[in-house]
């Protein structure tokens, strides 16, 4: 199943090959390696060089080890969850620049809210506009719930992601709403006009009911530019932005 490292990049190697046969199948979940002793004779290399290859690759999550006489590095299933906690464990401590996740925001949920409109039916417009009636009841009253509007604001992105039909654009956003807290204290509610967004969301969804891809998407877009501007005037004011993003502008 594997071949001799090649001397030049012998750990990278190791990791290569075994990636590619959990990908070909070859190895499948639940599937054992062979022993430390084994491998280190099958790739022809030290001990040392295979401990830290299967290093690497149970820290990308495609196998386990397992200790005790049945121990050992087995395969593991590799699916949505691995990704998802590498980003979010990415959002939460910051490690994705302001400017990389607002870029990314704006075309994958761009893109996202177009589909959405292009396939919601009528039960999914109803949903829709139910959850518009529940982000206006957070305004209803004086002091406006603004942290519960901000709650029900999230939702509604990672509901336009699930209405997409794309269950990638879908898990990605999920990942990324329910982590913004680490960003969310950026962020001047009395800047960010809960009833301006609202009335934001109430024309994305007539959009959406009347099948207008092109422009729901421009709509969304929009909608995240004006947020994205307020975030950035936050980060500024604490020092949070490196100085390529200082100046960075939003179109």
């Amino acid at each position: 199943m594997f071949n001799p490292a090649k001397p030049s990049r012998v750990t990278e190697d190791i990791i290569d090959q075994v990636e590619e046969a959990i990908i070909k199948r070859r190895l499948k979940p639940g599937d054992r390696l062979q022993t430390e002793r084994e491998l280190q004779e099958t790739f022809q290399t030290s001990r040392g060089t295979v401990r830290e290859a299967l290093g690497v690759l149970k820290q990308k999550g495609l196998i386990e080890i397992r200790r005790g006489g049945k121990g050992g590095a087995f395969v593991r299933e590799v699916g949505i969850d691995q990704v998802s906690e590498s980003l979010a464990f990415l959002i939460r401590h910051r490690r994705v620049s302001f400017k990389e996740l607002a870029e990314f925001r704006m075309a994958a949920e761009g893109t996202g809210a177009g589909l959405a409109a292009e396939r919601a039916g009528e039960k999914e417009v109803a949903e829709l506009r139910l959850a518009l009636a529940e982000g206006e009841s957070f305004l209803a009253d004086e002091p406006m719930d603004l942290e519960g509007f901000y709650r029900w604001e999230r939702k509604m992105h990672q509901m336009l992601a699930r209405l997409s039909g794309n269950s990638i654009i879908e898990w990605v956003m999920r990942t990324i709403h329910i982590n913004l807290d680490a960003y969310v204290d950026l962020v001047y509610w009395e800047k960010v006009a809960p009833r301006e967004t609202l009335a934001e969301w109430a024309e994305i969804i007539d959009g959406i009911a009347n099948g207008e891809a092109f422009r729901v998407s421009a709509l969304v877009r929009s909608h995240l530019i004006r947020y994205n501007r307020i975030l950035k005037e936050g980060a500024k004011r604490q020092g949070l932005l490196s100085p390529d993003e200082v100046d960075l502008n939003f179109h």
